[in-house]
């Protein structure tokens, strides 16, 4: 696809009812929600990065954002630092936030999430040091 723009903070308030989501390689731009750790409801999340097969993630969710367990925004044009927020979403076990314009220091809130078992950030423009506990 060729989505662009911001991604509104309202469409957070719209995931209660979402099934499907797939937004990674489109022009999407701008900074993330910081609203990300109010996901709720009942989804199941698909990513297709480059060519690959879909890797598809079904999960039952309880309302709270510990339950939230797969986040892919890879191959967009977000910029700006990673919100803080997504270091709420405890039950976080797949982000990948590569290819994009984020910039600033790792936020170390999110490496320090128990459940997280794959981290993709690379070829975005971060700075800093990486967080001693990745």
């Amino acid at each position: 696809n060729k989505l662009g723009g911001e991604i509104p903070g309202c469409f957070i308030d719209q995931l209660k009812s979402l099934r499907v989501l797939d937004l990674s390689n489109n022009g999407l731009s701008g900074k993330l929600p910081s609203r990300l750790d109010q996901l709720t409801g009942f989804m199941t999340a698909v990513s297709s990065d480059a060519g690959k097969i879909p890797i598809k993630f079904e999960l039952e969710r309880s309302g709270a954002s510990q339950d939230f367990s797969f986040l892919s925004l890879a191959g967009n044009l977000l910029q700006g630092e990673i919100p803080q927020q997504l270091g709420n979403l405890t039950g976080l076990k797949y982000l990948n936030l590569s290819r994009n314009r984020f910039d600033g220091e790792i936020p170390v809130r999110i490496v320090k999430l128990d459940a997280l078992q794959s981290l993709d950030l690379s070829e975005n423009n971060f700075t800093g040091e990486l967080p001693w506990n990745l």
